[in-house]
């Protein structure tokens, strides 16, 4: 019974949310592709080809729009300092664009909009 109940909630989030345990690719060049991995407990990780990094973070939905918060500690350059991201979707039928981010800069999330002529789809 225990189990029954358990696979019902289970599709109950899958129903409420399709992005849930997807897999994303964005192809940067013909050899850099990055993966966003959404998962069933709202963790998510963003492998950015360029940085040959795996980011790792959470998730949100709210409406259409798709919130990563996400740790950057690929630098130790930066003295072991960690860089905090949101990164911003729309989700439009089968794709996430790319639409902004903040950064938390001195205990503050700060926006950075968007050029026009970026145009990142997963």
């Amino acid at each position: 019974m225990k189990t029954i109940i358990i696979l019902v909630n289970l599709l109950l989030l899958l129903v409420k949310n399709p992005i849930v345990n997807t897999t994303w690719v964005y192809h940067v060049s013909k050899s850099c592709v990055n993966i966003l991995k959404l998962k069933a407990n709202k963790s998510a990780t963003l492998y950015d080809c360029e940085l040959n990094y795996t980011l790792k973070g959470s998730y949100r939905v709210s409406k259409d729009t798709l919130q990563l918060i996400l740790k950057d500690d690929s630098h130790p350059e930066d003295g072991g300092k960690s860089a905090y991201y949101k990164d911003y979707y729309l989700i439009k039928s089968a794709h996430l664009r790319y639409i902004g981010e903040c950064k938390l800069t001195n205990g503050k999330w700060k926006y950075t909009q968007v050029k026009p002529s970026v145009n990142i789809i997963y």
